[in-house]
């Protein structure tokens, strides 16, 4: 083990420390607890839920009540254009609506 002469590598050997240790962490976490993607129109749902919006509250940016309805039930498909309006309007993430 080398010995630190200055406070600056004292705290550039911590730093390296800590950052090597979370690195560490997060491999592992990926390979044993990997987080799944959620599917897109259960992300709509909840971002939906949280801002407390309803159908309704999409009717003239989206489409007709009966559209949306038909959407969420994934009876109609989640085009990149529906997901660029969902994103802006609801601020769900982008890579969540295309995958």
């Amino acid at each position: 083990m080398t010995k630190c002469s200055t406070k600056s590598e004292i705290k550039y050997s911590g730093r390296r420390k800590v950052t090597d240790c979370f690195f560490s962490i997060k491999q592992y976490e990926n390979e044993h607890n990997p987080i799944p993607i959620p599917d897109p129109i259960e992300a709509i749902k909840i971002k939906m839920l949280e801002r407390g919006l309803k159908n309704k509250n999409l009717v003239g940016k989206i489409g007709s009540k009966g559209y949306i309805s038909w959407l969420l039930k994934k009876r109609k498909p989640l085009t990149i254009d529906l997901a660029k309006l969902f994103q802006s309007e609801l601020g769900t993430a982008s890579d969540i609506l295309l995958s």
